[in-house]
């Protein structure tokens, strides 16, 4: 993609249809509103000294603020380093020092997170919201503020950095991700055009804003196809007891999930107002960011008869693959590849590898990442992203071309000499229906290089032993002997990321602890 499509078009195209609207508060912008409210804040930051190529970072939580901010960074040709102020403190402090920060947008909620955060002060501090913070500088989407003084680009340049998002550093520092304009348009425009979004769609946004896709897949994809986006709160356990208000009240008719989001909703879901909404008005669900285990995807779709279309890609890739709305879900494959999108999956001697062979899952792409940034320059190294990305993940290609993850690279166990995916295991462990979650590691055994263990997470009022009987059951009667896990262990709660990712490092750090103290489950 050379050049993006004239912004001042498509808003006049667009101007009098719904862009945002904000769950809370019920407040509704027009794609032309929020594009007054994107100039009046670009005139602000000018006005503070943001200029093309300037880096603004962000501790936020969702909200509209937070999306006029990534827009108007588009705009002034600035770039976003949005942080998730989940981030340990470390990590935000990390990366407040090494990516050439000029403003940092904080909230009341969140403005400690920095002032703990960042020794040496960058140019100018901007709050968002009403309440106390310490900065003089403050503004809000609800506030009537002067005339926009900066004009709707007409033109956007391709080649300029409009984001820097940051991996959750689950075994290092995190690591920076920049992606230029033509890339994540591309990628918005190829997934909403696969998965059919248009001025009809109006998709309920409960990811994350801070991570690639709470912006890519929840407001960047809708955009560029005159839709409208429902924004809320992250997802967590409150928000699922009542999870169908919003979307019921405001026509939501697509929706963005993760796996760990289906399950939650799936268990604790008693509502059948919220099923019977799904049924009839929600034309489709994406899936993204996990795999999705086949039972939990199996069940979703029954209880409430919508079709789950995952996707794959990566912060580094964007979107890879998808499934698309209407054709038979293939059950284990994450879609097909997006046009844009190669794929090759290769052994570990480099070479390409036939069709249904697993190997490491490779791809190129015209939406890969500018390359990691570099902790020392602040910059985007170019040699650290080759042509042919490799992703870690394992997979195969089938004779039709549909892409199936069955595994992480680091994640595969190997015991007396032979591969186990986790991942084989753990569908095997969630087809149980008192399994909440299940978690399958690879720890250190004296004979064998590895031993498997089951981490496994029961749903409320189990009972353990009756539980893991009928688990090891269904083992020795599904999975090979070398596949069986000789251990299986209770846990309250799995470990997360931010992005509801399981913490298999920190599982498997706890479970050394275990067993050096003498565990013998």
């Amino acid at each position: 993609m050379k050049s993006i499509p004239s912004i001042a078009d498509w808003t006049a195209r667009n101007a009098g249809d719904p862009f945002l609207i904000d769950s809370t508060t019920d407040r509704t912008w027009t794609y032309g509103a929020f594009d007054r409210k994107v100039r009046e804040l670009a005139t602000l930051l000018t006005s503070l000294g943001i200029k093309k190529q300037d880096r603004v970072a962000t501790l936020l939580s969702n909200s509209p603020e937070f999306v006029a901010l990534y827009f108007a960074c588009l705009y002034l040709r600035a770039t976003i380093v949005p942080i998730n102020p989940a981030f340990h403190k470390d990590d935000i402090a990390f990366i407040l020092a090494h990516s050439n920060i000029s403003l940092v947008v904080a909230s009341p909620l969140t403005h400690t997170l920095f002032s703990h955060s960042f020794e040496s002060a960058p140019a100018a501090v901007l709050c968002f919201g009403d309440g106390e913070c310490t900065s003089g500088t403050s503004w809000s989407m609800d506030r009537e503020g002067t005339t926009p003084e900066i004009d709707t680009p007409t033109s956007i340049e391709p080649d300029v950095l409009w984001t820097i998002t940051f991996t959750s550093g689950t075994t290092s520092r995190p690591k920076g991700v920049p992606h230029r304009t033509a890339s994540l348009w591309q990628s918005a425009c190829e997934f909403a055009a696969m998965l059919g979004y248009s001025k009809e769609t109006r998709l309920y946004h409960v990811m994350p804003m801070s991570y690639m896709a709470g912006f890519l897949n929840t407001l960047l994809c809708p955009y560029v196809a005159g839709g409208a986006v429902v924004i809320d709160r992250p997802f967590d356990a409150r928000l699922a007891l009542d999870f169908w208000r919003a979307p019921i009240k405001h026509g939501v008719n697509r929706l963005c999930l993760v796996p760990t989001m289906l399950a939650t909703l799936k268990h604790v879901d008693r509502n059948p107002a919220g099923a019977e909404y799904c049924r009839k008005h929600v034309e489709t669900i994406s899936v993204c960011t996990a795999p999705l285990p086949t039972s939990i995807k199996l069940e979703f779709e029954e209880k409430y008869g919508t079709q789950l279309c995952e996707s794959y890609g990566l912060s580094e890739t964007l979107f890879a693959t998808t499934e698309r709305p209407g054709l038979i879900s293939r059950l284990g494959s994450v879609g097909r590849a997006l046009a844009s999108t190669r794929i090759e999956i290769r052994g570990d001697e480099g070479r390409s590898l036939p069709r249904n062979t697993d190997g490491e899952v490779y791809l190129t792409s015209s939406t890969l990442m500018a390359g990691y940034l570099d902790p020392e320059s602040g910059e985007p190294n170019p040699s650290t992203v080759s042509q042919w990305f490799p992703t870690g993940d394992i997979g195969h290609l089938d004779d039709d071309g549909y892409l199936c993850i069955t595994g992480r690279k680091k994640d595969l166990i190997i015991r007396g000499g032979l591969n186990i995916s986790p991942r084989a295991v753990e569908e095997v462990l969630l087809e149980h229906p008192h399994v909440r979650d299940a978690a399958v590691i690879g720890s250190p055994h004296p004979l064998l290089g590895e031993e498997i263990i089951a981490i496994i997470e029961p749903t409320t009022g189990s009972n353990w032993n009756d539980l893991r009987a009928d688990l090891a059951q269904s083992c020795r009667t599904r999975l090979a002997e070398s596949a069986r896990p000789s251990r299986m262990i209770e846990i309250s709660e799995m470990p997360r990321s931010s992005t509801g990712k399981i913490q298999k490092k920190q599982l498997r750090e706890s479970i050394a602890s275990l067993l050096a103290g003498g565990l013998t489950v």
